[in-house]
Formats: structure tokens, sequence, C-alpha cells
């Protein structure tokens, strides 16, 4: 009996230990860490709060998290947006729907360094063909540098990003719609509403869980993202976080007492985020429990 009931805890041992050393115990020690001034080399030294007090008044830090706030406010609702919108696509009964899903996908897929090339290419101050559009069919006489132009540098980096991204979303959205309750759209149906009805007040509602998946999968993408910003931005200035508290730690000569704590502080948007969406997915998994 006894045997029976350490079984289980044997079998998911491996991975509670991983989840301890490789995860929770880092966690915890980086943020003992930013408590302290220490630098690898030599002991860490109490500090208290003083990190924390450096950051609040490092320009540098509030730029690169303004940044990174532009960014995930540009490309968390358009990716959801269009995301829903292509599932919604794909989830009728017409013809070639694989052929569509397969489409779509396509450039979550596809090689970073293909994608980069054909957007410099479309963004390009000089011969990129956006501009030669706005010049030729709307008389733009001086079209910005896309890329690097403070102003519009981060749009089209979230851009880029939602046109790559989109097609995972998509799935998970797709994956939403399909395990619905067909029953309760059919009677809404048979009440009379129309197209925009059934989706306002039942497939909405219901797919409450996957707005949450996809919410927190494009926030923490949004906002952990390194890649896509440091291969199109030109512009230190525009830098995000993943990118910024790089040259932060290099302008305070390898301080990683002050980058743990800088990490520590731009991980609480995350976890707010995934409080409040936490509910709702909570609220959606209940109502998709009601049947008939």
């Amino acid at each position: 009996m006894r045997y029976r009931l350490i079984t289980p805890f044997l079998f998911i041992a491996p991975m509670i230990i991983g989840l301890l050393v490789f995860r929770l115990l880092p966690i915890a020690a980086s943020f003992l860490a930013s408590f302290t001034h220490w630098n690898v080399f030599s002991s860490p030294i109490w500090a208290w709060t003083s990190n924390y007090r450096e950051l609040l008044h490092s320009p540098r830090f509030w730029e690169v998290l303004k940044n990174t706030g532009i960014f995930a406010v540009l490309f968390v609702p358009g990716v959801m947006v269009i995301g829903l919108a292509l599932a919604l696509l794909v989830n009728q009964r017409i013809k070639a729907t694989a052929f569509f899903r397969g489409l779509f996908f396509m450039p979550y897929i596809t090689s970073i360094v293909a994608i980069a090339l054909v957007w410099k290419w479309i963004f390009a101050t000089q011969y990129g063909i956006l501009n030669f559009l706005l010049g030729s069919w709307f008389d733009v006489a001086n079209p910005p540098s896309w890329l690097g132009d403070s102003h519009f540098s981060l749009l089209s980096v979230a851009i880029v990003y939602v046109w790559q991204s989109t097609g995972f979303q998509m799935l998970l959205f797709l994956a939403g719609l399909q395990n619905l309750d067909m029953s309760l759209e059919e009677a809404a149906r048979i009440d009379g509403a129309n197209e925009l009805s059934v989706f306002r007040a039942v497939i909405l509602p219901l797919m409450k869980p996957a707005i949450a998946v996809v919410a927190i999968f494009a926030a923490v993408n949004a906002w952990n993202d390194f890649l896509t910003p440091l291969i199109y931005l030109q512009e230190e200035t525009r830098y995000p976080l993943s990118i910024g508290l790089q040259f932060f730690r290099a302008e305070h000569n390898i301080a990683f007492s002050l980058l743990m704590a800088a990490s520590t502080l731009v991980v609480l948007p995350v976890i707010a985020l995934f409080l409040l969406f936490q509910r709702f997915f909570i609220e959606g998994v209940t109502v998709g429990a009601i049947k008939g």
C-alpha cells in the first residue's frame, strides 16, 4: 500500500527536481542578489534597496521600459485581432481550408534571416517597395526612414513581428473555436441571432480561455523578444528591455546585482498581466463547462 502511494511521486520526481534546480532556485537567487552589491568576482555585500533606487533614477532604464511598453501595446492587440480573424476564417467549411491554414502559418516557421532580408527591402529608405508605392501612388515627396526614424521604427518592427507570429496565435484560437459547444451557436441562430450577435454573445465569451492563453503568450513574447528588435532597429535609443539591459549592464561595469534588480522590476508587469487573464481563463472554463 505504501509502495502505491510513493510510486506516482517517483515518476514526477525528475520533473520536480528539474523545476526546482533550473527554475525556482535561480529565480530566488536572482531576487536575493538584487538586494546586494555583487559583481561575481567578489563576495556579495548586502545593499537593501539601493539597486532599485538607482534603477528608478536611471534614464536608460526608463527609456528601454518605455520602448518595450510601446512595442507590446502595438504587437499584442494586433496579433490577437488578426489571429482571431484568421482563425474564424479557416474554421469555416470552405474548400482548401488546409491550404490556407498552412499558408497563414508559414511565416512562423520561415527562417528569420529570409524574413529580415525581405522586410528590410520593403522598409528600405531609398529603394524600398513601401516608399516607392508611397511616392508613386500618393505623391509623398520625402517618405520616412521606417527603420531609422525613431517615430516609425518600433511600429515597423511590430508590423514585422505581427506578420511573423500571427500564424501561431491563429492555431491557438482555432483550437479554442473547435472545442466550443456548437449547440449554443445553433440555439442562438434558431432564436434569430445574426452572425455578429452570435460572435459577440456566444463565441467570444466561450473563447475566454483561448483569448487568455494568446494574450499571455503574445505579451511574454513581446516583452522578451531579442532577435527581432536587434535585427531591424538601427537606433540604440529605441531598443527594448531584452537588448537595452545588455547596454545597461555594460554601462555599470558588470554590476550583475543591478541587472538582477532590473530583471525583477521588469517581470512585474508580466506577472500582473498573467494574474489578470488568469481570472478570464477561469471564467471561460466555467462558462464552457455549462452544457445545454
